[in-house]
C-alpha cells in the first residue's frame, strides 16, 4: 500500500523527472527490505539519473540480499562498489559507511562460519571492517549508544573466538561493562 502511494505521489504530481526519479528511488529503498524487486528498481532510477548516494545505499542493500549465493563475488562485487561510493559521497564517517562495513563484514563472517576452508583471510577482514563501523559509530553516536555497543561486541567475539585475542578483546569488554553499569 505504502508503495503504491509514493508511486503515485512521486510520479504523478512530478515537477521535475529527475528529481521526481531521485525521491521515487529513494521511497523504495526501506521497501526493499521487504521486497529485493523495489531495491533493485531503485538500483536503475538511480543508475538512470546517475544518482551515486542513492547507488551506494542499493548496492550494499544488494549486497545484503545476495550474501549468500553460490558465487561470492555477486554479494562482494556489490559490497566493494558500495563502500567506494560510500567513501566518496558521504566520506568515511557516516551512518552509511558505517552500515556498509558492517554488511560487508558479515559476508565474510557467514561465510567463514559456512565454509572453513573460507580461511583465516576472511576472517581478518571480516574484523577488518566491523573495526571501521565501530571507529565510524564511536565517532557519530557515541561509546554507549546501543548500536556502538552492539557493533563492539561484535569486534569482540571474533578477537576471541577467531584469533584468540583475549587480551585485545578484554579492553573493548571493559568498555561494555562501563555501558551496563551505566544503565544499572
Amino acid at each position: 500500500m505504502c508503495y503504491k502511494v509514493h508511486r503515485k505521489i512521486f510520479c504523478e504530481k512530478s515537477l521535475d523527472v529527475e528529481e521526481s526519479a531521485i525521491h521515487y528511488g529513494e521511497v523504495l529503498i526501506p521497501c526493499g527490505y521487504f521486497n529485493s524487486a523495489y531495491t533493485k528498481e531503485a538500483c536503475q532510477l538511480f543508475t538512470d539519473h546517475n544518482y551515486k548516494a542513492g547507488l551506494a545505499v542499493t548496492y550494499y542493500m544488494l549486497g545484503e540480499n545476495n550474501q549468500y549465493n553460490s558465487d561470492f563475488d555477486i554479494p562482494k562485487d556489490y559490497f566493494m562498489k558500495s563502500l567506494q561510493l560510500c567513501l566518496a559521497e558521504f566520506g568515511p564517517v557516516h551512518e552509511n559507511t558505517a552500515r556498509c562495513y558492517q554488511l560487508y563484514g558479515q559476508l565474510f563472517w557467514n561465510r567463514s562460519i559456512s565454509d572453513p576452508s573460507f580461511g583465516v583471510q576472511g576472517d581478518k577482514t571480516c574484523l577488518s571492517m566491523y573495526q571501521h563501523e565501530l571507529a565510524i559509530l564511536e565517532e557519530l553516536l557515541g561509546p554507549n549508544h546501543p548500536t556502538t555497543v552492539r557493533s563492539r561486541e561484535d569486534v569482540i567475539i571474533i578477537l576471541e573466538d577467531k584469533f584468540s585475542k583475549y587480551d585485545e578483546a578484554a579492553v573493548l569488554r571493559a568498555k561494555q561493562d562501563i555501558k551496563e553499569n551505566i544503565v544499572s
